[in-house]
């Protein structure tokens, strides 16, 4: 009886520590795992309400060239080389002021005028000998005035003319002169130069009103009309307002920018005068502004799939992943579609890649 009741006795205790070492050994792993998975990582982010993200300026900052709005371009009638040019960019010219006066220095032949110039020395002496004849055929015809001396004298006059006109053209060859009044805007030459008939001797601009040109892209283009202030930066730092008179309808093939020209005056500042074919930045300046509940957005605060478009707001300090139902993306920024109310926190940077719920810090601002 004994022996049965400490066999009974026995059994029990074992059964009990099978058991109790069974569930030990099942709870075992599940603890193991809780201990060593990472707590989820926060991340630090920036957000705004909604009714903050409806309104943004945005600059602009593109390439240009200021180009005079009228220009006269003055060029060489002959060969040769040039021994007078006492213009420089910024000189104020009238008509009939000479710019350069060219000679042929290979040439052993001087001219009455100082140039070394065959054709002009003959045309000098064309010019003189008409002269004498004319004036020869004149007394003639004042001392026995009769048909055939008239005829001579008046023949004479003619060729005189002739030779004169041929004078003044070989002359005018030799010195280049402004044939407008204007602003010097570009000095194509100097003393020494060497050039042929077609050089470009300078460029005269009519007037002192220039413009800046410049290309922009269609998104740009659509918010841009006619009348815009635009700045217009200098090479050293310096800035004018500038009106866009002309934007182009058909795009650069090679760039797929539009052109734009606007016009700009002239200082009147000796210290401020700007001149053609000067680099300069032209600097767009915009205003947007989101109607009903729509926002705008930085493009680095949108992530953007195949199918999708989409950002987060804040939700209890959580991120919560709200779809974009349409946007339209202008430079850095998008205007987004979308319905969330205007208390709504929007996470407009956070400092790593955001998932949906993930956990989440505001930044104090």
């Amino acid at each position: 009886m004994t022996t049965t009741r400490l066999f009974l006795i026995g059994t029990a205790t074992l059964l009990i520590l099978g058991s109790m070492v069974f569930f030990l050994a099942k709870d075992a792993p599940e603890q193991v795992l809780e201990k060593n998975q990472p707590e989820q990582q926060t991340i630090s982010v920036t957000a705004k309400p909604a009714r903050e993200l409806k309104t943004i300026l945005s600059e602009e900052r593109l390439p240009g060239m200021i180009v005079a709005e009228n220009e006269t371009t003055i060029v060489a009638e002959t060969s040769g080389t040039i021994s007078l040019a006492p213009f420089e960019v910024g000189d104020t010219v009238s008509l009939g002021e000479t710019l350069v006066s060219i000679t042929n220095p290979e040439s052993s032949v001087v001219s009455k005028s100082g140039f070394r110039s065959e054709s002009l020395r003959q045309a000098e002496i064309d010019a003189s000998l008409a002269r004498k004849a004319y004036k020869e055929a004149k007394r003639l015809a004042e001392k026995n005035e009769t048909k055939e001396s008239r005829f001579d004298r008046d023949l004479a006059k003619l060729r005189l003319e002739s030779a004169e006109i041929a004078l003044a053209n070989a002359t005018n060859a030799s010195l280049v002169r402004s044939t407008t009044w204007g602003i010097i805007t570009e000095k194509s030459v100097d003393v020494g130069t060497s050039v042929t008939s077609g050089t470009v001797i300078a460029r005269i601009a009519l007037g002192k009103t220039l413009e800046a040109r410049f290309h922009i892209s269609d998104s740009t283009r659509r918010s841009l009309k006619n009348g815009t202030e635009v700045t217009v930066e200098t090479p050293d730092k310096k800035t004018r307002t500038a009106r866009i008179t002309s934007i182009g309808t058909i795009a650069d093939s090679a760039t797929g920018k539009f052109p734009v020209q606007a016009t700009l005056s002239q200082n009147t500042d000796a210290d401020e005068i700007l001149f053609a074919n000067t680099p300069v930045r032209v600097i767009i300046r915009s205003e947007t502004t989101a109607k009903d509940s729509d926002i705008i957005l930085p493009l680095s605060a949108l992530t953007t799939n195949q199918d999708s478009s989409f950002f987060f707001i804040v939700d209890n300090e959580t991120a919560k992943k709200v779809p974009a139902i349409s946007l339209a993306v202008s430079g850095e920024t998008a205007l987004v579609q979308t319905d969330i109310s205007e208390d709504a926190r929007v996470i407009i940077e956070s400092a790593g890649a955001l998932e949906d719920g993930m956990k989440i810090k505001e930044r104090k601002e």
